[in-house]
């Protein structure tokens, strides 16, 4: 998974490839061609935020899906696991470890069990083990139970499941700071689906604004279209560019790169909101139907902007952190 320019023709391809297939489906083939595997993040971050760019122009979903995977492996990462399964991992991808106050852990001889509720975790597949606030829980047995899938107005193709655990075996991996390591890098990663999500906004935007006509001529032609259009332009290249930079400077372990990390997401959450919200109104009234992706893309910017925790929270954690 070196080679960028390889890994981005597999994703084109595999994008391409993508239309008509059920979420399944499309989630089994990300398997086969190699999204999924362990040397995925050997090399740094880059790799998997261009996998994860590319997914999301095509499905917000899909990105999730293999966001929330990476981020439990990243968790058994910080916390040096000697866990080695190959197998799909769930992960409550939109929760801080604040927000699990329900969580009870007891211990009886030298064994760790959960009992909670964890809810809206990312469950795509079939995943064998849930990551969540520093436990390891293997997801088979009566002492878990999954409900059926949840439909959210954001992601609606991700599958969202509630996790009812009582008395369920666990293996302790760490406290809080592992969701904050994991974070740290995390970060880049959920910018990338960020970014995709405006990518894919104005993509669809440029190729309808070039095929309906108005007033005589295709509508791209309108100044006040083009102005809307080059605005977008202007902030997806500078998104693009903040993140690759980011992202070089956390694979080379530059000073305060966890800090430019965690900027850069919230700026990229937030101009996604704000570029699909536009790439709908260039759409005029058909943006707004489930006939275009363009409404899609915007609910999931919104979904999406509270990966790894409530965004008004990051804001002030941040602040607190590099400001006090």
């Amino acid at each position: 998974m070196a080679d960028s320019q390889l890994l981005l023709q597999l994703v084109q391809d595999f994008s391409k490839r993508q239309a008509g297939r059920s979420f399944d489906e499309s989630l089994g083939k990300m398997q086969e061609v190699g999204f999924f595997n362990p040397d995925m993040c050997e090399h740094g971050m880059s790799d998997l935020c261009l996998v994860l760019t590319g997914l999301a122009q095509c499905d917000g979903g899909l990105a999730v899906a293999l966001f929330a995977h990476w981020a439990a492996a990243e968790t058994l990462r910080c916390a040096h696991s000697d866990f080695k399964a190959q197998s799909l991992l769930a992960f409550p991808a939109f929760q801080s470890p604040a927000e699990f106050q329900n969580l009870l852990a007891t211990e009886r001889a030298g064994k760790v069990f959960l009992t909670a509720k964890i809810e809206s975790v990312v469950a795509a597949g079939h995943p064998s083990y849930l990551v969540v606030a520093g436990y390891l829980v293997a997801l088979a047995g009566a002492a878990v139970t999954l409900s059926k899938p949840i439909r959210t107005l954001g992601l609606r193709s991700c599958p969202h499941v509630d996790i009812l655990m009582n008395q369920a075996p666990a293996t302790r991996l760490g406290g809080a700071e592992l969701f904050e390591q994991m974070s740290e890098r995390m970060a880049l990663a959920a910018a990338a689906i960020a970014l995709g999500l405006a990518q894919g906004s104005l993509d669809e935007a440029v190729r309808y604004a070039k095929t309906r006509r108005q007033g005589g001529k295709e509508i791209y032609r309108w100044s006040e279209v083009k102005m809307l259009l080059g605005q977008m332009l202007v902030q997806l290249q500078t998104a693009t560019l903040a993140l690759s930079r980011a992202c070089a400077a956390a694979d080379a372990s530059e000073t305060g790169w966890q800090r430019n990390a965690a900027a850069v997401l919230i700026s990229l959450q937030e101009m996604a909101c704000a570029l699909t919200s536009d790439g709908i109104q260039i759409l005029g009234g058909a943006g707004y139907t489930t006939e275009f992706a363009q409404e899609q893309r915007f609910r999931d910017a919104h979904h999406t902007q509270h990966l790894l925790g409530l965004l008004p929270r990051r804001k002030l954690q941040l602040a607190e952190r590099y400001l006090a």
